[in-house]
């Protein structure tokens, strides 16, 4: 299709499943794979120390552990543990420069997601409670 859209013929696309017989949400069925990465991934994100690193990462382009732990006000060990973490899992890349490491994160994707809106939080907790039928009240100022 020319709309962006998969096609509705039933197969599976990329790690959607189920398309075929979902009439108006067609493509909208997350396949098993697909659903634990996501899990995974956001396992990852449900941590406050690495989600306020990643978020750091994201809007930059590198930053150095040094610049981490200032911006944060965490102890470098703490923060170097939980970038070795994000290392492990694939979510940040580094880049070693004589003694200094410089750390990026490894896709954009995150970057558009956590740097695509100057307030995260509160647009994720406003996305919750309309889920709920919870309102958040709107800040002045």
């Amino acid at each position: 299709m020319t709309d962006g859209r998969p096609p509705d013929d039933g197969r599976p696309v990329g790690g959607w499943a189920n398309a075929g017989h979902l009439g108006p949400t067609a493509g909208v069925a997350l396949g098993q794979d697909a659903a634990e990465r996501l899990a995974a991934a956001f396992g990852l994100l449900a941590d406050p120390t690495r989600l306020r690193i990643i978020h750091a990462l994201a809007c930059s382009s590198e930053v150095r552990v040094e610049e981490l732990v200032r911006l944060i006000g965490l102890e470098q060990s703490t923060v170097s543990r939980q970038l070795r973490i994000l290392r492990d899992r694939a979510f940040v890349g580094r880049r070693r420069e004589g003694r200094l490491t410089y750390y990026r994160l490894a896709d954009g994707s995150l970057r558009r997601v956590l740097c695509g809106s100057r307030d995260v939080a509160g647009d994720l907790a406003s996305f919750l409670a309309e889920g709920t039928g919870a309102r958040r009240e709107p800040t002045e100022g």
